[in-house]
């Protein structure tokens, strides 16, 4: 996978798969069959003691590295939340778009 692949040279981290290459795409499809949203694996919190996304959806401890999704979710409160999960990644979208152009900002030069 492209995600172990880049991870490993890097000693980051190391992606352990349950099962081998030749039945991962069989397993990730009967999991998907039941439609729930994975919540709260991720939580967003204000410490890396009791979450692992602060409230721009940030990894602590990771200048770089941000998460959007049910995951970052703290408990599920409805049903469907695909609309909470469009929303807080939108926001999140507006905050990364914000930091980019305050980090490199454009400059228009006449002639």
């Amino acid at each position: 996978t492209l995600l172990a692949k880049s991870l490993m040279p890097s000693g980051l981290a190391t992606i352990k798969y349950d099962h081998p290459p030749e039945a991962r795409a069989a397993h990730v499809r009967l999991l998907a069959l039941d439609g729930y949203h994975q919540t709260g694996t991720m939580r967003m919190g204000t410490s890396l003691r009791d979450s692992v996304v602060d409230r721009d959806c940030r990894v602590h401890g990771l200048r770089d590295l941000y998460l959007s999704g049910s995951a970052v979710f703290r408990s599920s409160g409805a049903q469907q939340p695909t609309h909470a999960i469009v929303a807080t990644s939108m926001r999140l979208a507006d905050h990364l778009a914000s930091r980019h152009r305050n980090t490199h900002p454009i400059t228009a030069t006449a002639s």
